[in-house]
């Protein structure tokens, strides 16, 4: 089953483990109280380890640049030249991000044979979702309201909750 799914690119999870055991033996005629066991992540977990299994995250080819730490220091570096050469209070430092929320959420391993090295899964390419903004304030407070933006261009669309 695991390997089935896997060759399909489909991703495979603990409760589709232990839910494939429990309709197998549920049908099993030899099995008459086997649908009283209970196949709980704790199983599933020593049942992936005897069987040569393990969680694995999908491959990723993204990279950090080389010189991050540099780049931060000078960006930091230019923020505090900026607040300081115009008397910028700090009540008035805010800091905000974007975050991508998924539309489609999709987890971020899925169980595959050890010998396999290069581990793809269908789905991981939708790419869907809204961008949520975050403000907090110089004193780490965060803001109670977030900007929400849909790829919506109607006036109808909200993007202040």
């Amino acid at each position: 089953m695991i390997d089935a799914s896997r060759a399909m690119g489909q991703q495979v999870i603990t409760s589709v483990v232990s839910q494939t055991f429990k309709e197998m033996l549920r049908r099993d005629p030899e099995c008459a109280r086997c649908d009283l066991i209970e196949y709980g992540k704790g199983w599933v977990y020593k049942w992936l380890k005897k069987n040569d299994y393990s969680f694995r995250k999908p491959t990723s080819d993204q990279k950090l640049p080389k010189k991050l730490k540099e780049l931060k220091r000078r960006f930091l570096a230019r923020i505090a030249l900026k607040v300081q050469k115009h008397n910028i209070p700090r009540d008035l430092i805010l800091n905000m991000d974007e975050t991508g929320v998924e539309l489609t959420p999709t987890i971020d391993r899925t169980i595959q044979s050890k010998e396999i090295k290069n581990v793809k899964v269908k789905g991981t390419d939708d790419k869907r979702q809204i961008t949520v903004s975050l403000f907090i304030d110089y004193n780490g407070r965060l803001f109670d309201r977030i900007q929400v933006i849909w790829q919506g261009k109607t006036k109808k669309s909200p993007t202040i909750l």
